[in-house]
């Protein structure tokens, strides 16, 4: 019985080929797996650097275009402009830029006096007074909306580089026009 035990322990003084040949098929997986993963977090980086950069620009012209913007009247403003970052910040030439300026949409003030008008009809007010704040009301909606169509405008801009486009947007509001009420 000890020839037996003594047998046994001379066998297992090492490792067979096919346990070598295991273990690096294991490592190799694992190794493989966290240059993957690596890869993975190397693109992140580089997608973060790359909106930041993108960013940082952004900022910077929209805030130059909107200070420039802002003592200008609206009739001295192009629809569209654009251009790029060469000679301002020569790093990012690549990079362009388009600034919008749009016209705003607003509601029809004129419909929201209607609707107060016919409820106001149901209920027990219809006399003369109520016709004449009625008609009241619509000149002064009118003139609302006359008066923001000429004094607010929105601004778009845009930067566009290494395949990415990123937008922000704001009003410009000028109070330089007066507000004018005619009958």
């Amino acid at each position: 019985m000890n020839k037996k035990i003594a047998a046994s322990a001379d066998n297992n003084k090492g490792f067979s080929l096919v346990e070598i040949l295991v273990a690096m098929l294991i490592f190799s997986v694992g190794i493989s797996i966290i240059m993957k993963a690596r890869r993975g977090v190397n693109d992140r980086m580089i997608d973060s650097k790359e909106i930041s950069v993108i960013s940082m620009l952004l900022d910077y012209k929209f805030k130059q275009i909107y200070a420039e913007y802002s003592k200008k009247n609206f009739d001295d403003l192009e629809k569209e402009t654009t251009g790029s970052f060469t000679g301002e910040i020569d790093k990012y030439q690549t990079f362009t830029w388009k600034a919008e300026v749009v016209e705003m949409e607003f509601p029809d003030f004129m419909g929201l006096v209607a609707t107060q008008q016919d409820t106001e009809k149901e209920g027990s007010r219809g006399d003369e007074k109520t016709e004449t704040e009625g008609a009241l009301q619509k000149i002064i909606a009118k003139n609302m909306t006359d008066h923001l169509k000429k004094s607010v405008r929105g601004l778009k801009v845009s930067v566009t580089g290494e395949g990415r486009t990123v937008t922000t947007s704001t009003f410009l509001v000028t109070f330089k026009e007066a507000m004018e009420f005619s009958l």
